[in-house]
């Protein structure tokens, strides 16, 4: 038990720092796009990014999580599950592309780029292929490798931007082009990395056999996975269909800048996720506790510094455009300090087989929300849609905390002391000295 708690720590750990670095390629992606393109072309590119997104999540039907977790479970034959997530990566691919055009269909035909649309056919069977495969890896334990693909790929984006810069024809569309050709690498070398340490054969019998298993449990998953997508995306999608790109790209902006501290919660919940389905009931609720408070604390640093960075960047680098992002992402970043809890709170329902005791709490928080923010929104712009979808996150975190307090009659504080804080700093030092120090050794 120490050994494993000793691993998921580590993993945790080396997580994070992946996150913090993955943060700062984020940063870069933004104002890079957002000085090359405008604030029009920085909602172009967003809006693509969103629907294949929210195509690709509605059309997995919780196979990934189920996989993650089935890989995980120690003693489990995992001769079986191949052929099973072949079977997942088309289904989500051409379900997504079906999503896909149906939400083109309500789209102003005006506004459509026929070239922004191929990319996002294309897109959505290496983000589907990428998601899936990476989710298997991460059920195998092999979550180092995934990490490193994800700084891979991001840095390629940075380094295309900043080619870029000296380039008099740049477009989004160049921009997007290239990001498709960085999700078709990341796809093939996840695959390559899965094939390369799962080493077992596809079997159509075990296909058939653990089908019902596999299934049952995604949709299980699926609807807690459902609705907290659209509730995380809503306010995004509400304006890709009711406002100009202008407002949307400022409007974007300000969320990335907010929306960089789920990075860190991302991280927690991706190691957790195999942990809270192998631990006993009281010992995963521990586990959660102090995985909410380690998240809030990690968040909450993650977003001062972006307040920070915007700040500078908004008012030096990118100009008048995007002034109004900074206001909106101080309004985000409430919601998102709260959110980090219902993250970690979500990842121990799916583990914990749990989920489906906060689909009518979602299912009220979503509609709540969707009220508030067409009022907030049609009252007060752009600016009153930030104030709604950070009081939905909220909302949603105090309800959440309370469903998840009555199942597990567990209600120890999940508000971070000094000393987690006092942690993570130390950790992330010792993780940055030991980095500079083994490359100043291999040098």
């Amino acid at each position: 038990m120490n050994e494993r708690r000793s691993s998921t720590s580590k993993n945790v750990v080396d997580g994070f720092a992946t996150k913090v670095v993955l943060v700062a390629f984020k940063l870069a992606v933004l104002v890079l796009s957002a000085k090359l393109y405008g604030a029009d072309g920085r909602g172009a590119f967003i809006t693509t990014l969103t629907l294949v997104g929210l195509c690709v999540n509605l059309s997995n039907f919780g196979f990934g999580d189920a996989l993650l977790q089935r890989f995980a479970k120690r003693g489990d034959s995992r001769q079986d599950y191949s052929v099973f997530l072949i079977g997942s990566i088309f289904t989500s691919s051409v379900i997504g592309v079906l999503i896909l055009q149906l939400s083109i269909y309500f789209q102003n035909q005006e506004q459509l780029d026929p070239v922004s649309v191929l990319i996002m056919h294309l897109l959505i069977p290496a983000a589907a292929t990428e998601l899936l495969v990476s989710l298997g890896l991460r059920g195998l334990g092999f979550h180092r490798y995934v990490n490193w693909l994800s700084l891979l790929s991001r840095g390629l984006l940075v380094v295309f931007l900043i080619l870029s810069l000296f380039t008099e024809t740049a477009s989004v569309n160049h921009f997007l082009f290239w990001y498709l050709a960085v999700s078709i690498l990341s796809a093939l070398l996840t695959t390559y990395l899965f094939c390369k340490v799962y080493r077992a054969r596809p079997s159509l019998y075990g296909f058939i056999k653990k089908c019902k298993i596999l299934v049952s449990r995604g949709l299980r998953i699926y609807p807690i996975n459902l609705l907290m997508e659209f509730e995380n995306r809503f306010d995004v999608l509400l304006l890709i269909y009711l406002s100009d790109p202008v407002s949307l790209g400022a409007y974007v902006t300000g969320v990335s800048f907010a929306q960089s501290g789920f990075y860190a919660s991302n991280a927690l919940n991706a190691i957790l996720t195999t942990n809270f389905g192998g631990n006993t009931h009281l010992d995963a609720a521990e586990l959660a506790i102090k995985g909410q408070r380690y998240a809030i604390a990690s968040v909450l640093m993650i977003s001062v510094f972006a307040a920070l960075f915007a700040f500078v960047i908004v008012f030096t680098i990118l100009g008048h455009e995007f002034y109004s992002s900074v206001p909106i992402m101080l309004i985000l970043c409430v919601g998102v300090v709260a959110d980090a809890s219902t993250r970690v709170i979500a990842a121990w329902s799916k583990g914990q087989l749990v989920s489906h005791k906060f689909i009518k709490p979602s299912v009220l928080t979503l509609a709540l929300n969707f009220i508030i923010c067409l009022v907030l929104l049609k009252a007060y712009g752009i600016y009153g849609l930030a104030l709604g979808s950070s009081l939905g996150y909220v909302l949603r975190s105090i309800i959440y905390l309370r469903v998840f307090r009555s199942h597990t009659k567990v209600h120890d504080s999940i508000l971070p002391s000094a000393m987690i804080f006092r942690d993570i700093v130390l950790k992330v030092i010792r993780i940055t000295l030991n980095f500079f120090k083994s490359t100043r050794n291999s040098a």
